[in-house]
């Protein structure tokens, strides 16, 4: 199956389904929010959206097709319009209600992945959400799903666009809230009780070169985001770099988000990509300048300096380029 093929991590399809939360629309008044729900070694998902239109339906039926507009300003989340397939890594049914329409996909039918069955929700569902229910597989480890739940940092909200806020329950567990908000040096993020402090610096690449993956694309943001305390001390550990969503750390001190162009399974950077090398250029570039010219980063920018970022992967060799113009400055 395509979704078994494209995604290695079974448990991928969380962070897939954020995106598409992300990518839904809202009511001005709403704040975007996600819920997840474990049980009865079910999963439910439960999202504020404006709900399913038939368009909706048509393109959830099918693998390559989806109903989201890229815009070519705020980047590329999705690619392929399968996100939500990956759900079938774990799960035999997926149960759906939103609106007026209520039905069901099989993976052990025939064609089930694609065929709709019209059949009712198996839980009350929540006036003004579309609602999701993922009934696992046998051989589906749901203990590594519920830990990938917990660990949900803040984090992953800091670079999407709309969604603000994601709840997690598991029964028998301290449920955990997550939420972003604007800040005047950035944001602030919240994971329970405990918040972080991010200043972002957000620079502009301009003459980015051709890709099929980024037709008429030619220029895109890099953000470079350095997390605080609230004594406003810097929190020094090991960050993610992001494509939007995370995709690994290399073992920066700081956030890096960028457009990157990424491996079929969405959890490494494409090497062989001049877009993404051209990113990397863009990235040191804007590292530099923060160092130059950052009144709110003077004092405390050296202890975000990159080292012992992981050998041999894509962005290993910015931490060599930054520390030699550093020491020839």
């Amino acid at each position: 199956m395509l979704s078994d093929q494209l995604y290695q991590k079974p448990t991928r399809f969380i962070l897939e389904l954020i995106q598409n939360a992300d990518d839904n629309s809202y009511e001005i008044a709403q704040t975007p929010e996600l819920i997840f729900t474990l049980k009865e070694a079910r999963l439910l998902i439960s999202c504020n959206e404006l709900g399913f239109t038939a368009q909706n339906v048509e393109a959830i039926c099918r693998i390559a097709q989806s109903t989201k507009k890229k815009n070519k300003t705020e980047g590329y989340i999705g690619e392929k319009g399968i996100g939500f397939k990956s759900v079938f890594k774990v799960a035999d049914v997926v149960w759906i209600s939103s609106r007026d329409y209520t039905f069901k996909f099989d993976k052990r039918a025939t064609l089930g992945m694609v065929t709709p069955i019209w059949e009712a929700f198996p839980y009350p569902t929540r006036k003004g959400y579309t609602e999701f229910c993922l009934e696992f597989s046998v051989n589906t480890n749901v203990e590594d799903i519920i830990n990938e739940l917990l660990e949900l940092q803040s984090s992953y909200l800091l670079f999407l666009r709309r969604l603000q806020k994601i709840t997690i329950t598991v029964t028998g567990k301290e449920s955990i809230y997550l939420s972003c908000t604007k800040t005047e040096f950035g944001r602030r993020l919240n994971r329970n009780e405990m918040a972080i402090n991010y200043v972002v610096h957000d620079f502009v690449l301009v003459n980015m070169p051709h890709d099929d993956r980024r037709l008429g694309v030619k220029s895109t943001r890099v953000l470079l985001v350095f997390p605080f305390n609230e004594d406003s001390s810097p929190l020094v550990t090991d960050q993610e770099v992001f494509a939007f969503l995370p995709i690994r750390s290399y073992g920066f001190k700081f956030l890096i988000q960028a457009d990157f162009l990424l491996v079929a399974s969405r959890e490494d950077i494409d090497q062989s990509r001049e877009w993404n090398i051209k990113l990397r250029d863009g990235i040191y570039s804007a590292f530099m300048e923060v160092v130059s010219q950052s009144y709110d980063l003077k004092y405390v920018w050296p202890q975000f300096l990159p080292q012992d970022i992981i050998r041999g992967s894509f962005l290993q060799p910015l931490e060599t380029r930054i520390i030699t113009a550093l020491q020839n400055s």
